[in-house]
């Protein structure tokens, strides 16, 4: 690959290349994600790397499986896709959680499996941690809103709140189990 700066740019072309050429084969896409990780593991301590072109190129790698495959699912079965996350700055997962919580709701994606929930909540991570901060003030005192808290960050919460009525599963059992996994992340 050619400079650090250079290299996402490429990765990005040569995803979105896979996903129109060979839209049924997965996995050239998750390849190309492999490749990311491993590039932007090996030059984590490079100022290249950290560059705003490098940043918003790795955004738009990882955007483009979430904007142009038909199901969001299809995204979370790419198996390189949520390391490749977890391995950037906070403001590309923050970016990418958004984008992924308008889309579900945007498209009403109903989520029925444990799988999806576990997927859908490793990209959300960073919204809903951000949102599980405590309120200022004394306990049981009125809730105040906290001063670092922007109008961006409740406008996500509420993104949150109404994706919620989205997980259903499909029998009585699986929406036990999937009501109980949300129940133990939100702990």
């Amino acid at each position: 690959m050619s400079s650090t700066v250079e290299a996402p740019g490429e990765l990005r072309s040569l995803l979105m290349k896979s996903r129109n050429v060979y839209p049924d084969r997965l996995a050239y896409a998750d390849q190309v994600l492999e490749y990311a990780t491993k590039e932007v593991r090996r030059f984590t301590n490079s100022a290249d790397l950290h560059s705003q072109n490098s940043q918003m190129n790795l955004l738009n790698i990882l955007l483009a499986p979430v904007k142009t495959y038909f199901s969001l699912f299809t995204a979370l079965a790419l198996p390189n896709f949520i390391p490749l996350l977890h391995s950037q700055t906070y403001p590309t997962r923050r970016a990418v959680a958004g984008e992924v919580a308008r889309n579900i709701l945007r498209n009403e994606t109903k989520i029925t499996s444990k799988e999806n929930l576990q997927g859908v909540l490793d990209i959300l991570a960073v919204l809903i941690k951000e949102g599980m901060q405590q309120p200022g003030g004394y306990p049981g005192g009125p809730a105040r809103r906290n001063i670092a808290e922007t109008d961006e960050t409740v406008e996500e919460q509420g993104w949150l709140a109404r994706m919620v009525h989205l997980i259903k599963g499909p029998d009585a059992n699986t929406q036990f189990q999937v009501c109980l996994m949300r129940y133990e992340t939100c702990k």
